[in-house]
Order: structure tokens, then C-alpha cells, then sequence
């Protein structure tokens, strides 16, 4: 028998308004040379469902679950110092709104330690 121990962790929320199209902010998401100029780190990004990424050098890596171009983005997503085998589930959902996209991002299961950085960094970097 397996015993599988529950973690605590923490979910962040944001939304924010981008005066680009909706697949402008996809493309920049989900491109591995755009992310790159966004974050000024390394990124390889699969553009298949079930495909790998590595992000920010290799601080950040998951895989593709959900990839509806210019609508919504769902990923497991880890960083390098979690928990092992742990991931959180980031979802962006890009809707067209007047100027620009509005970008509802959510990451749930993200370790209690990591959430103030995390959360300060999606608004700083992204």
C-alpha cells in the first residue's frame, strides 16, 4: 500500500490588460524565441499538447495539457526547488477586449515557501 501525503500549497490569481491582440499574447507565451525576449531567459517551448518546456534557463519546466491558440494555455508547471514530482497547473485564458487582451492567469498548487515570489514575479517579469 502507497501513502500519499496531502501538501499544503497556495493558488495566485491575477488578470491584467495587454494592448496587443490576443494572439500576439499567445505567440509570446508559447514561442520559445518571444518568450526569450520577454523574460531575457532561455526558453524551448513545445507548441503540442503534451509537448515540454523549460523556462528561465532551466528554473522553470512542464508540459502542455491544454492549447487553444489566441484563447487559453493550461500547463503543469514546476520550478527546480519544489517539492519532487510536483507541479501546479498554470492557466492563461486570453480574452479580446477593447485595446488590447485581457490575460485572467491562474496557478493553483504552488508551495506555501514560493508564493510571494512567484506572485511578484508574474507581475514584474511578465
Amino acid at each position: 500500500m502507497k501513502i500519499i501525503q496531502q501538501l499544503d500549497t497556495t493558488t495566485i490569481r491575477q488578470t491584467v490588460t495587454f494592448s496587443a491582440s490576443p494572439e500576439r499574447v499567445y505567440e509570446v507565451i508559447m514561442d520559445s524565441n518571444k518568450h526569450e525576449s520577454l523574460s531575457g531567459e532561455k526558453a524551448s517551448i513545445s507548441s503540442e499538447i503534451g509537448g515540454a518546456f523549460t523556462a528561465w534557463g532551466e528554473h522553470i519546466s512542464g508540459f502542455n495539457l491544454v492549447l487553444q491558440p489566441s484563447r487559453r494555455i493550461v500547463q503543469a508547471w514546476r520550478a527546480h526547488d519544489w517539492w519532487a514530482d510536483h507541479y501546479s497547473i498554470v492557466t492563461f485564458d486570453l480574452c479580446k477586449v477593447d485595446g488590447g487582451t485581457e490575460l485572467r492567469f491562474t496557478q493553483i498548487g504552488v508551495p506555501p515557501h514560493r508564493f510571494d515570489g512567484h506572485s511578484r514575479g508574474w507581475i514584474e517579469t511578465y
